[in-house]
């Protein structure tokens, strides 16, 4: 009697086992032609947390980009390019109010659907009250019909563990003596 009752109940669950799970053979959402295709990790350390932040710029996944910046995210640019840019676009105080939304839409301006590599070089890291600091040398390089642009400096990112990742709370950029900072660059591009 226990095995015809359990037949009609095998017989009904076998009908819903394929809606149930992944459908194999079906074709995923593609990928927005906008945004990238970076190489995410998760962020369990400081260096993954930078790591992320250069894959996202230089692949154009500018969602990634932001994800790798804490919502209190603020840019400090070399005090020369603050002056420099008064002169370049003056009245308009490019660098006031540098969160991680005006970070991120300036890199995909700054990027603007061309490439470009971002060659970073760890120099040291220090440990911090609120977290870590992570310094870079860098060397930006937007490649262009007309010749590349070099922009060379270092990059200090200031890094803080949010529950499991780590992110970058702030971004301190430090000119080298004759090359135009990546600093300046974001404020010229900054929409």
């Amino acid at each position: 009697m226990r095995r015809s009752f359990m037949m009609p109940v095998l017989a009904a669950a076998l009908l819903y086992l394929p809606g149930a799970g992944c459908d194999l053979f079906g074709t995923r959402t593609p990928d927005d032609p906008e945004q990238g295709n970076s190489e995410w990790q998760v962020p369990t350390t400081p260096r993954i947390a930078v790591e992320n932040l250069e894959n996202a710029l230089e692949s154009g996944s500018f969602n990634d980009y932001e994800r790798s910046l804490t919502k209190d995210f603020t840019f400090f640019p070399d005090p020369a390019d603050v002056s420099g840019m008064e002169t370049e676009r003056p009245g308009q105080f490019v660098y006031l109010d540098w969160d991680a939304a005006v970070e991120t839409t300036t890199a995909e301006a700054l990027k603007g659907g061309q490439p470009l590599t971002l060659d970073l070089t760890f120099i040291d890291e220090s440990l911090e009250e609120v977290g870590r600091v992570r310094r870079y040398d860098y060397v930006l390089t937007l490649v262009r019909e007309g010749g590349d642009e070099v922009y060379r400096g270092q990059a200090w990112f200031r890094t803080r563990q949010e529950v499991t990742d780590w992110l970058i709370f702030s971004w301190e950029d430090v000119p080298e003596e004759g090359f135009t900072t990546w600093g300046r660059l974001k404020g010229r591009a900054r929409p």
